[in-house]
């Protein structure tokens, strides 16, 4: 089982949803999931064992370039021919070293759409447009592969990215490109705002270039970064609570009718009471009934409506 971001997890009804991720040849000891290049493209193209979030799982289609496999053994070879430096205390001199396997290699993305939409013709058009703005942004040599999926909750595209020989990662990656026009060794106050301005205008690029024609938002609500064990587990509680507010509510209108049904058998002989109201406990239980219904609802209630 992968974290790569899933467009079922995060993507907003009415806003755009485009991230990014970094992936390695092995995943660093600080990635959730120890999720690597492997990994992820093994989930992109749904190879058996790698996918069991997705329940019936669908071979996706490439819109550009290659598959997930493919671009992720291109990334794999990009990796294998970098070399770094390092700086020799003993000798006082710099020496060059191999790249390490857990720094990355590959920028993987994922664009998706709000669960409404259907692959229909408006699909198509978004896209033909998002891949043209991905290599627009990128270049046509660095964007390696983009395909589409439409087994999960909502259609997405995810693009696999792949920097020149003569390229550093951070050519590719907003973020990382801001970080180093500023230093490595700037105070990491500085670091944080420069990457997560980067990585905003990113999304605001995009939204000018595509999303805005299609009437999505840029400003959505935020969804909390999850693994995918945190998404099962809040998905598991959820649906507890709503079970529970459900037989609340079962409970309620059953003792309201019994003590309505008990209340007018004692008085059958008594003819005010034809058009008597409840009883005021039997009444009372009826509110609880109605209040909890209410609390329901709105738990369940997507947000924005």
């Amino acid at each position: 089982m992968t974290n790569h971001p899933s467009a079922q997890s995060f993507a907003p009804e009415r806003g755009q949803f485009l991230r990014v991720e970094k992936y390695a040849v092995q995943a660093p000891h600080c990635k959730i999931g120890g999720n690597n290049l492997h990994k992820v493209a093994s989930e992109a193209a749904r190879v058996d064992g790698f996918c069991p979030h997705v329940e019936h799982p669908v071979q996706p289609k490439i819109v550009w370039g290659v598959g997930p496999l493919e671009a992720a053994a291109l990334a794999q070879e990009w990796s294998s021919r970098q070399t770094g430096t390092v700086f020799h205390k003993p000798s006082q001199t710099t020496r060059s070293r191999k790249y390490r396997d857990d720094k990355p290699s590959a920028l993987v993305g994922v664009i998706s759409v709000p669960p409404e939409w259907s692959p229909d013709e408006r699909w198509e058009r978004f896209v033909q447009q998002s891949v043209d703005w991905l290599i627009g942004h990128y270049g046509a040599d660095r964007l390696k592969s983009v395909l589409e999926h439409l087994d999960e909750g909502c259609q997405h595209l995810h693009f696999w990215v792949v920097a020149r020989d003569t390229e550093s990662f951070s050519a590719i990656h907003p973020g990382e490109r801001a970080v180093d026009a500023i230093g490595r060794k700037s105070p990491r106050v500085l670091r944080d705002i420069a990457y997560k301005k980067a990585m905003s205008q990113l999304l605001d690029e995009f939204h000018s270039a595509v999303s805005s024609r299609f009437g999505l938002q840029r400003e959505t609500v935020a969804g909390k970064r999850l693994s995918r064990a945190q998404w099962q587990r809040r998905q598991f509680l959820r649906q507890q609570r709503e079970d529970e507010t459900l037989r609340r509510i079962s409970d309620a209108v059953t003792a309201a009718l019994l003590n309505q049904k008990e209340e007018q058998s004692t008085r059958v002989d008594s003819p005010e009471t034809t058009d008597s109201p409840l009883p005021s406990h039997a009444s009372q239980a009826a509110s609880q009934a109605s209040n909890l219904g209410h609390t329901a609802i709105e738990s369940v209630r997507p947000r924005g409506m």
